[in-house]
């Protein structure tokens, strides 16, 4: 006895929830298979960033010449 299941011909519908910062990018049918693109947007805030760190000794003579300003106000 052969016994053969195919697609069903009946209409259906499967959802997903998709992660955070996914666009859908497209969409094909191909030989009976649905390819879904997917693309993942991260906005500028979630990015990481670069920060540049100055050399303390650049900012020593600042400090300094500041507190002489206030000894000879003084």
């Amino acid at each position: 006895e052969v016994l053969h299941r195919g697609i069903a011909g009946r209409a259906f519908e499967r959802r997903f929830a998709l992660a955070d910062h996914l666009v859908v990018d497209g969409a094909d049918l191909l030989n009976g298979l649905l390819h879904v693109g997917l693309k993942r947007v991260v906005p500028e805030a979630l990015k990481p960033r670069r920060i540049a760190i100055g050399n303390a000794m650049q900012a020593t003579p600042a400090i300094a010449n500041d507190e002489q300003g206030a000894v000879q106000a003084a």
